[in-house]
């Protein structure tokens, strides 16, 4: 049975997390307040991705790792989406974009990457026992 996804889909996304995290870093303190988390979901998808290309999964584990790498997609293309729609608070004169961003649910981001780093480090644990 084939799953949608491949070594190819983590390392996609892995680079995508690192890109989100570099945007983070560079943007503002509303964006870096997040970075940590965006880089230990990098971190942890780059450990997906180097398991998956030395070894093949059963029916379950493939399925439980759809789901993760699509929400882990998933969150990273909301904040991709946030800083593409704010980018304009590292320029000085966009004090409306700034007010916007500080009624956004960072804690709602923050809350879904760690759910997610949480989640795929457990499920990598349980295929190196």
């Amino acid at each position: 049975m084939s799953f949608g996804f491949s070594v190819g889909d983590f390392i996609t996304i892995s680079a995508l997390a690192m890109n989100v995290y570099s945007s983070c870093k560079n943007s503002s303190r509303g964006f870096k307040s997040i970075t940590s988390e965006v880089n230990s979901l990098h971190i942890v998808l780059k450990k997906t991705s180097e398991y998956l290309s030395e070894h093949s999964l059963d029916t379950d584990a493939a399925e439980c790792l759809e789901s993760l790498k699509n929400e882990c997609y998933s969150v990273l293309k909301d904040i991709q989406d946030l800083l593409q729609k704010y980018r304009s608070l590292r320029t000085k004169g966009r004090i409306w974009d700034k007010i916007k961003w500080g009624s956004e649910d960072v804690s709602g981001i923050r809350h879904r990457l760690t759910v997610n780093v949480t989640l795929l480090t457990a499920f990598n644990t349980t295929l190196t026992k």
